[in-house]
């Protein structure tokens, strides 16, 4: 996390992506779902609503991707939403395609997926994060545990 660098606030928007992924473990479908209001700065938590297949559950945030949150939501989101001639709850916005905004999202979260597979190598594809993600919650709180913060039902087989 620390390493990912970047400069402006396209860059600041990219470590908040970053965070979800490497943190809370969430899909680019979980992270472009989530609204502002998903955010709670001062209880260090984030909301996520069911979906598919996944339960509905609150997880914390981390220590590390606050400051680069509370930023964004205070200044950077503000500037993306006044470039793209928006009005919208999603706490992620892009300066892109105002016509396919879910697209461009996801574009976006692609692109800080690639950027950190060429700072770091070892990372080959964004289940391999989220597999990590679910290997640490184990590890630290146990299976079940880590199953209820990963909003699924049943994970078969978990790779590291």
């Amino acid at each position: 996390y620390h390493r990912f660098s970047g400069r402006g606030l396209t860059a600041k928007r990219d470590k908040v992506i970053l965070g979800f992924l490497i943190y809370q473990g969430l899909s680019p479908e979980e992270i472009i779902k989530l609204n502002i209001n998903d955010i709670d700065i001062t209880q260090q938590r984030v909301f996520l609503p069911g979906g598919f297949d996944v339960k509905e559950r609150i997880l914390p945030l981390h220590e590390y991707q606050l400051p680069e949150l509370k930023h964004y939501i205070t200044h950077g989101r503000n500037v993306f939403l006044e470039l793209a001639e928006l009005t919208t709850g999603r706490l992620l916005v892009s300066s892109g395609s105002r016509i396919n905004e879910v697209k461009a999202l996801g574009d976006m979260i692609n692109r800080v997926i690639v950027a950190l597979r060429e700072q770091l190598p070892e990372i080959k594809s964004r289940k391999q994060i989220q597999y990590s993600v679910f290997a640490n919650w184990v590890e630290l709180y146990g299976r079940e545990k880590a199953l209820e913060l990963s909003g699924k039902a049943y994970i078969g087989r978990v790779k590291k």
